[in-house]
């Protein structure tokens, strides 16, 4: 059975003094019970890595010998994917040695010990892992199929490790895949009333790389994936007075979703992925239906975006890089400041040319775009750049 929300909250310190006697013990103690039971138990090496990975609280190396590799588990040399078949080997043999090795009871008693240790780390220093207790129990208890620790896990418990899994994630950005198949497959279940307790996860995983916050890139994340963020930022922004959630973060969070509208296309850099596009088979420019300028109006984009500074020089660098971008559609940088549109557009597009006039190069790329027809954005952009050609004669 699992624990409920507030372990969110609580480091392992708290919890075996709360209980009297440390987790550390209770591992122990199972471990002397079973040798004393099976004492040739000991002879065999799967046990003794068990019994490893168990004493130095390493949950997801105890849940693949016990049920085998959740997805991404099996390092292929050739880098390439292990095949579905590989996996499903994999599980039977951990599973049969298991059922072999264990009891009912046993099994529930490592089950236990394996999601205290996840849940409450004697240490977070040394393994990705100690960071990513939440994540672990959900891809190995929920995520895998036929895992035999499925029953242990409610809908209830499922939501909280879902929480818990998306924190640690944003918290560490290392590992986006896993942010990403969060967001994918349990996006339904991510609940803002939960962010004060998920907040002491983030902020722990930012404490041991205070750079990851530049990490934080959804580009490539799927259409659905981007639409979970999406709904739980928008909740998120509208609870976070009432759960006393400073503003700055929540800005922090949205950010890296605004950027995600600017994003490169995957197949080609020059391109954004929801910008428009020539298609040479139907002879015509095509836009795609959730493109920059309705994913730009979203009131929660359009909200924080004229709130936040460090989002508006954020975008406005990405539009820079657009702009200046040798091999890429520079008039892209033109249609993502008119997609801004208001007056955080034209705050966005003063930051644009002020950055643009540090480079000769950069600041003559701008104007051949200013070139040509005129358009509303265009005419703010010349007046901008000759204001700063002309400062005296703005001044008269």
């Amino acid at each position: 059975m699992l624990v409920d929300i507030d372990r969110l909250t609580q480091r392992g310190e708290t919890f075996r003094a709360r209980n009297g006697e440390t987790l550390d013990r209770e591992t122990g103690r199972f471990i002397v019970g079973y040798l004393d039971q099976h004492p040739r138990a000991a002879e065999n090496p799967r046990m003794r890595s068990l019994f490893h990975e168990l004493t130095t609280g390493a949950q997801w190396g105890a849940l693949i010998l016990l049920d085998g590799p959740a997805a991404d588990d099996i390092q292929e040399p050739s880098a390439l994917p292990a095949t579905p078949e590989k996996y499903e080997e994999a599980r039977t043999k951990a599973r049969e040695w298991t059922a072999q090795n264990f009891n009912h009871y046993e099994l529930g008693k490592l089950g236990d010990l394996i999601i205290e240790h996840a849940l409450t780390p004697a240490v977070t220093e040394g393994a990705p892992g100690y960071l990513r207790g939440y994540g672990d129990l959900l891809r190995h208890m929920v995520d895998k199929p036929g895992s035999i620790f499925a029953d242990r896990v409610s809908a209830g418990e499922r939501k909280i490790l879902a929480n818990g899994a998306f924190w640690e994630e944003v918290g560490c950005a290392t590992a986006l895949d896993r942010l990403h198949d969060v967001l994918e497959d349990h996006g339904t279940e991510l609940d803002p009333d939960l962010t004060p307790q998920g907040l002491k996860l983030y902020n722990r995983n930012r404490q041991h790389d205070p750079d990851s916050g530049w990490r934080l890139r959804f580009g490539d994340f799927s259409k659905e994936a981007l639409e979970a963020y999406l709904r739980f930022m928008t909740g998120l922004d509208q609870k976070a007075v009432d759960l006393k959630i400073d503003q700055k973060t929540v800005d922090g969070l949205i950010r890296p979703y605004v950027l995600a509208i600017l994003a490169p296309d995957e197949d080609d850099p020059g391109l954004l992925r929801f910008g428009p596009h020539y298609d040479e088979e139907r002879d015509a420019e095509v836009t795609p239906t959730q493109n920059v300028k309705v994913r730009m109006h979203d009131p929660l984009v359009q909200t924080s975006l004229a709130r936040s500074l460090r989002t508006q020089k954020a975008v406005a660098e990405r539009i820079n890089d657009i702009i200046t971008d040798n091999e890429g559609d520079n008039a892209l940088g033109i249609y993502a400041l008119e997609a801004i549109g208001g007056e955080t557009g034209d705050k966005i597009l003063e930051m644009v040319v002020k950055k643009a006039h540090e480079s000769p190069n950069d600041l003559g790329m701008l104007l051949s775009l200013l070139q040509g027809p005129s358009t509303p954005i265009k005419e703010k952009a010349l007046a901008i750049v000759n204001a700063q050609l002309n400062p005296q004669q703005e001044e008269e």
